[in-house]
C-alpha cells in the first residue's frame, strides 16, 4: 500500500507531459481535456486518500509515531537520570575540555616566526611603487633549502 502515492504521482507525472506534448505539437488539440483529465486525477486522487483514512492506515502510522516520540522522549528522560549525582545535581558537559592533539604550541609558534622573520627578504620588481613595504624571500630559497638552514 506504501506503492500507491507513488503511483498516482507518476501517473500525474506522465499525465502533464503527455498534456504538454499533445498542447505544443498539434495545433488542433483540444486543450479542456487536459484540464477535465487532469480534474479528474485529482478527484481520483481524493477518494483513494479517503479510502486510504476509512482503511486505518494512517491511524496505524499516528500509532507507530507516537511510539517512536514516546520513546524517544524516555530515553531522554533516562539519560538525565543517569546524569545526575547522588546529591541532585547534573555532571557537567565534558565535551571540547580535552585539548586538540593537532594543535601546534605557541613557542613552537613563535620560533618558526622568528626563524621566517630572521630571513633575507627582497622587495618584489611588480609592485615596488604600489606596495613598498612588501617583502618577499629570495628565488634561491626553497622548502629543502629552508628545512637544511633549519636542521643545522
Amino acid at each position: 500500500m506504501t506503492l500507491l502515492p507513488c503511483v498516482v504521482f507518476l501517473c500525474y507525472c506522465v499525465l502533464t507531459m503527455w498534456c504538454d506534448v499533445m498542447y505544443t505539437n498539434d495545433n488542433n488539440a483540444y486543450p479542456g481535456y487536459c484540464r477535465k483529465r487532469m480534474k479528474k486525477e485529482r478527484i481520483w486522487k481524493k477518494v483513494e486518500e479517503k479510502k486510504k483514512r476509512n482503511s486505518g492506515e494512517e491511524c496505524a502510522s499516528r500509532h507507530t509515531n507516537a511510539v517512536e516520540t514516546a520513546r524517544q522522549i524516555e530515553k531522554r528522560v533516562r539519560t538525565a537520570i543517569n546524569k545526575t549525582t547522588s546529591t541532585g545535581t547534573v555532571v557537567s558537559d565534558q565535551r571540547g575540555e580535552n585539548e586538540s592533539s593537532r594543535k601546534v604550541q605557541d613557542d613552537k609558534k613563535t620560533k618558526v616566526k622568528d626563524r621566517i622573520m630572521s630571513l633575507p627578504t627582497v622587495s618584489s620588481h611588480y609592485n615596488r611603487a604600489k606596495s613598498p613595504n612588501r617583502r618577499y624571500l629570495p628565488v634561491g630559497l626553497n622548502i629543502k633549502l629552508l628545512f637544511s638552514m633549519y636542521l643545522e
